[in-house]
């Protein structure tokens, strides 16, 4: 989870690694539209549908398919 505070005001820099079929379509899609992957990731988070409390409309679905973390005796 980010720890941002967006009542700061202050630009929002994330650190996210890709695996490489993600990041290639990142990177092609960059390239043929001709923008960077700040404007792309900027644009995607512009277009992505939330319901009223601003979760994203396809977050359960997402969520259904995760296996969770192993619970590891103490």
């Amino acid at each position: 989870m980010p720890t941002y505070d967006p009542s700061s005001g202050a630009k929002y820099t994330p650190n996210p690694r890709f695996d490489a079929e993600r990041g290639a379509k990142l990177v092609k899609a960059c390239q043929t539209s001709n923008i960077n992957v700040t404007a792309m990731l900027s644009i995607l988070i512009d277009r992505m549908p939330v319901d009223e409390n601003g979760r994203p409309v396809w977050a359960d679905e997402y969520l259904a398919d995760q296996e969770g973390l192993p619970i590891k005796d103490s």
